[in-house]
């Protein structure tokens, strides 16, 4: 995976946590005080996409 593969899966990770928590609070879903869903949503995100960061970059060392 190139650097730049990376950094625009690192951008989309980002925006979806961002999305998620846009989301929780203008839809009143979550109180402010409640951080630790939202983290805990956010923490999700980057394990999903973490797995798929490693899934491509074995992809790529088997074609290599």
């Amino acid at each position: 995976m190139s650097v730049r593969e990376a950094g625009k899966l690192i951008e989309a990770r980002e925006q979806m946590q961002e999305n998620i928590r846009t989301y929780a609070m203008e839809n009143h879903l979550i109180r402010l005080a409640n951080d630790e869903v939202l983290d805990n949503l956010c923490q999700i995100v980057v394990d999903g996409f973490s797995e798929l960061q490693y899934n491509l970059s074995s992809c790529y060392d088997r074609h290599a």
